[in-house]
């Protein structure tokens, strides 16, 4: 994800939660008198938690999909170092596993 990318959901997040909080405070404040206006308020910050939570949604997805991009890319263009770094992993599980044995060996 860009900066520029990065930067304007950070603006806009802010902003939704921004006139959630809001919108919820006033809804606090008018609850000791239930009103239509104090309705009015819970479902002004309702719709924005859920704007919020679909935003956020969009740009997860949208994000996923980037790093996938990226990963596929990184690795057509490297492929050389994708297997050196899968072996790496697997010599690095092995270690894991056999140092997990031999501690339970030393223990018994």
């Amino acid at each position: 994800m860009s900066n520029s990318t990065t930067e304007t959901l950070s603006s806009q997040f802010q902003d939704s939660v921004d006139t959630a909080a809001h919108a919820l405070k006033a809804a606090a404040s008018s609850t000791q008198e239930f009103s239509a206006e104090a309705g009015e308020v819970l479902a002004t910050a309702t719709t924005e938690i859920s704007k919020l939570a679909e935003s956020l949604r969009t740009h997860a997805v949208d994000a996923a999909k980037d790093a996938a991009q990226f990963a596929k890319h990184e690795v057509e263009a490297h492929p050389l170092a994708l297997l050196a770094a899968a072996l790496t992993a697997v010599v690095a599980v092995m270690g894991v596993v056999a140092m997990g044995r031999s501690s339970k060996h030393a223990a018994e």
